[in-house]
């Protein structure tokens, strides 16, 4: 009886793991990104004509931190 269940478990690991990276994905962009304005004050206004110095602050940070690209760079491990 051991091993029966083996192909449903990992099928289940596999959509909980794509399901998770979605989660996160979806996440980062709606609550991280640079260009997403929750602030009253900002959301009618061109961040980038009004605050270019923060703006880039934000958006190099957004890049700095996401996950999917330190695993890309993780792969490649000749390129700088």
């Amino acid at each position: 009886m051991t091993g029966n269940f083996t192909p449903v478990f990992v099928s289940l690991g596999l959509i909980l793991l794509s399901t998770s990276l979605g989660a996160y994905s979806l996440e980062r962009q709606l609550a991280h990104s640079p260009t997403v304005r929750v602030s009253k004050k900002r959301r009618e206004t061109l961040p980038e004509v009004d605050e270019p110095e923060r703006v880039a602050a934000e958006a190099e940070q957004y890049v700095k931190s996401s996950i999917f690209r330190k695993v890309a760079h993780v792969q490649d491990p000749f390129e700088r």
